[in-house]
């Protein structure tokens, strides 16, 4: 007589290990799956805020030239614009968008802060002080309220184009008018900004 032997129910070893295996590899693909996306939302997220500080940086500086107002500094027959012209510096008189400060005129100067640094990137700062009333100022103020428009900046660009010319200048030497254009160029956050380009009292081309 044949006996039988009943198979015995259930998996083997090798079975368990097998599916023990698969299963560890599913979940490691979902978590970095899920990790790939935390990070993908987080990269759109500081774009976004990128974009953000970028529009509102440029959207000041238009409202800021589109308030110039020219005046003079000095006494007698040494009396030029107010205005100076760097590749790394740029201050003008006019008035603040109403948000932003009093109203009124002000000596506004726009630079990186060297004294302040994070590896290689310095605060873009506005500086502000409130300038007499009349046509003519005997001199500029030195003290002023200082506002971090941009914490981070690489590069800031500054350049300067005369009236009717083609060529953009590194500095503004002329002390008897106002260059045409201004080419702001910013680098933040390892992108470059567009190029922002002012026109002092909307001067024309």
């Amino acid at each position: 007589m044949t006996i039988r032997r009943a198979r015995r129910q259930g998996f083997t070893l090798v079975e368990v290990l097998v599916a023990v295996t698969l299963f560890a590899l599913i979940m490691v693909g979902l978590v970095g799956g899920m990790r790939t996306l935390a990070t993908s939302a987080d990269a759109v997220d500081e774009r976004s805020r990128e974009m953000d500080d970028m529009r509102v940086v440029q959207d000041f500086l238009a409202r800021a030239f589109d308030l110039h107002r020219p005046i003079a500094v000095g006494q007698g027959r040494d009396v030029r614009p107010a205005f100076t012209g760097e590749a790394e510096r740029l201050a003008w008189s006019g008035a603040l968008p109403a948000r932003h400060a009093p109203h009124g005129l002000f000596w506004l100067r726009l630079e990186l802060d060297r004294r302040a640094a994070t590896g290689d990137q310095h605060p873009l700062t506005l500086c502000y002080a409130p300038l007499p009333a009349g046509a003519v100022v005997a001199s500029l103020p030195q003290d002023c309220e200082r506002h971090v428009l941009q914490p981070k900046v690489e590069v800031f660009e500054v350049a300067y184009r005369e009236p009717g010319g083609a060529t953009w200048l590194e500095s503004w030497a002329d002390p008897a008018r106002m260059p045409a254009a201004i080419r702001v160029r910013v680098k933040a956050g390892g992108r470059w900004w567009p190029e922002q380009i002012l026109r002092p009292n909307g001067h024309p081309e």
